[in-house]
């Protein structure tokens, strides 16, 4: 096991950790099933399929443990580059893909671990899987106020991979799947802090570990397939044009951060460009790059809708957006 964990971390994991196989709790479900009573899959679709969400065994068949992995994806040349850049792009999408990036490195780690090709699947924000509630359950931090994962130490800017395995392996403890409650990990560590739902621009953040999907900057500006981007009546004024990291940005378990060696995750020309607002016209340059996800029109949608936003600020909002 150590041996494994010690690979995974010597390739640029931050943390990583082994769990048995098991399904989703009661107490989760319960939560995703309060959460799905908002009808988030009016916009995310995907996130009603819970015959897979809830039965790993839907993903990969025979799965006996499960490695989960956190990867820091913020680097000083990206903090760099939004600090000088007109719009703002979340952080995880200045660099190449993650997707492909983050499945390929782990994919490497469990070859030269020795296992074989049908031993294991990595999945990286790419099934109905659910990383986040593994990552709990593997002891790898705790659910905030803002939904987020949050480790004690290297706080949420990372990102999540995951390896269902077919091999039994011995694991380094958790807290058995009931005690897992969000309401009691906001309540533990995030104590009386709202500065996550006091700085989101659309009031999308409940504050429960919840969010209203539909008012999400990075679902609107991300997963939303409209020709026209209408913010919510009320939202403040903000540059952000590709996702959101504010409520990650006022949380104080990220006043300290991991900072990624990995070059995949350093601004790309395209990027930087985008960032300007100049958005390329051929849509080859957005290949391998987390822009696809919007495209050529939805990034010029973007623009448009920020631009348009009422230009006075609050003083709460100064902090927020420019950050």
């Amino acid at each position: 096991m150590s041996e494994l964990l010690d690979r995974v971390q010597a390739a640029g994991f931050s943390a990583a950790a082994l769990i048995p196989a098991s399904q989703p709790s009661e107490n989760f479900k319960a939560f995703y099933d309060r959460w799905l009573q908002n009808k988030p899959e009016t916009i995310l679709p995907y996130l009603n399929n819970t015959q897979a969400k809830y039965n790993i065994e839907k993903i990969f068949p025979g799965t006996l443990s499960v490695l989960v992995a956190l990867h820091p994806y913020r680097t000083t040349g990206t903090e760099e580059a939004l600090r000088k850049s007109r719009y703002k792009i979340a952080r995880y999408a200045w660099g190449r893909d993650y997707h492909k990036t983050l499945r390929a490195k782990l994919k490497k780690v469990l070859t030269s671990a020795g296992f074989g090709q049908d031993e294991f699947r990595v999945v990286v924000d790419s099934t109905p899987l659910n990383e986040r509630y593994y990552a709990r359950l593997a002891n790898l931090g705790f659910i905030g106020r803002n939904g987020m994962l949050i480790h004690r130490e290297y706080g949420s800017f990372f990102l999540l991979a995951v390896a269902l395995l077919r091999r039994t392996i011995p694991h380094n403890g958790t807290p058995t799947a009931d005690n897992i409650d969000p309401r009691r990990d906001i309540e533990q560590d995030c104590s009386s802090c709202r500065l996550c739902v006091t700085a989101c621009p659309t009031k999308a953040l409940r504050g429960d570990g919840t969010m209203s999907a539909e008012l999400c900057l990075s679902t609107l500006t991300i997963e939303n397939d409209s020709a026209k981007l209408n913010f919510p009546v009320g939202t403040k004024k903000h540059n952000w044009i590709f996702g959101c990291d504010i409520c990650q940005q006022v949380c104080p378990y990220n006043r300290k951060f991991f900072v990624s060696q990995d070059a995949s995750f350093l601004p790309t020309e395209t990027a930087r460009q985008i960032a300007a607002g100049v958005v390329p016209t051929e849509r080859e340059a957005l290949f391998g790059t987390p822009f696809l996800r919007a495209g050529i029109a939805g990034l010029h949608r973007n623009i448009t809708a920020v631009a348009a936003l009422p230009t006075a600020l609050s003083r709460e909002n100064i902090s927020s957006s420019a950050l």
